[in-house]
């Protein structure tokens, strides 16, 4: 054997040991920052168990939207979660509506839910992590977390630091204002999120359509109170959307399946004002509690 068939050989398992070292570090690492500092305390968790043990009468389902549109209340629990396609949404309303006697239900109809982006993605593991009572063992291979292992990382040196525990909790981005912003900065990131945000043409030939169309009717035959909603949007991404194609006939689409199966249906898209908005289409928390309110009285009379 050549010196330089050992030699590449020698070089080629070191690699390999090199390579299997750094990922069992990694995971290592991962599985402690998340059992230790992540999980602790996370609001994805808290979801996972109201999912499971919340005995409200009333709930919403919907994406980043809806989770920064609703607080909860009395009666009133807000399922919601940033990313949720139309898949995992009708996933959660099926289980909660399983475990308990439900009155009322706020459905999102936003016309990002048919947005390519969305409806080629499959939330399959997560919609598992989430009806599954069982924890896995390994929680950095729990899709919620694995997507942010790197961010994590980068977060660390943070994490680790001493903190005041009676100190209040960073709500920065939460409170911040649009009008408080760069205009230029605002409509650009207007033009990017409507450009993601743009839906198919035909949504009743997706099989997406198909299963938010069949269980609106599955709903409505339980009796269930129903509303619809289209979340409110500043005027910058308004302005973008207007002549962008596919937006109007999405609405349309809402307004038909509302009135075909007689339910409410609350299109809030021109609803607040600029102030009301952390970004061009989320609200900030100093509207959340007030809309809340507003929604909840103008979809069951309970909370009228």
């Amino acid at each position: 054997m050549s010196s330089f068939t050992f030699s590449s050989k020698s070089y080629a398992l070191l690699l390999a040991l090199l390579v299997l070292g750094g990922g069992i570090f990694f995971a290592t690492g991962s599985e402690v920052i998340i059992r230790t500092y992540i999980k602790p305390g996370n609001d994805y968790e808290k979801l996972r168990e109201d999912l499971r043990s919340s005995p409200a009468a009333y709930f919403a389902v919907a994406d980043s939207h809806g989770a920064s549109a609703f607080e909860n209340q009395n009666d009133f629990i807000n399922l919601s979660s940033p990313g949720d396609n139309v898949e995992t949404s009708i996933t959660k309303a099926e289980y909660f509506l399983a475990n308990a006697s439900r009155r009322g239900l706020i459905l999102q109809a936003d016309v990002q839910l048919f947005a390519p982006y969305r409806l080629t993605r499959s939330q399959e593991p997560l919609q598992r992590d989430l009806t599954v009572p069982e924890d896995p063992y390994f929680q950095f291979l729990r899709p919620h977390y694995r997507r942010y292992l790197v961010e994590f990382w980068k977060q660390l040196p943070d994490l680790v630091k001493p903190r005041d525990v009676d100190a209040p909790a960073p709500t920065i981005r939460e409170s911040a204002r649009i009008i408080d912003q760069p205009k230029e900065a605002i409509r650009k990131q207007a033009q990017i999120r409507t450009q993601l945000h743009q839906p198919i043409m035909d949504i009743s030939a997706t099989w997406q359509g198909r299963a938010y169309r069949n269980f609106l009717k599955s709903a409505k035959d339980r009796g269930l109170q129903i509303c619809m909603v289209s979340f409110p949007l500043s005027s910058y991404y308004r302005d973008e959307m207007a002549d962008a194609p596919g937006y109007a006939a999405a609405r349309e689409w809402f307004r038909s399946l509302a009135s075909e199966f007689d339910v409410t249906y609350l299109d809030h898209s021109q609803a607040l004002a600029d102030d009301a908005f952390r970004d061009v289409d989320h609200l900030n928390s100093g509207a959340k509690k007030d809309y809340s309110r507003k929604v909840l009285g103008a979809c069951f009379p309970e909370f009228g």
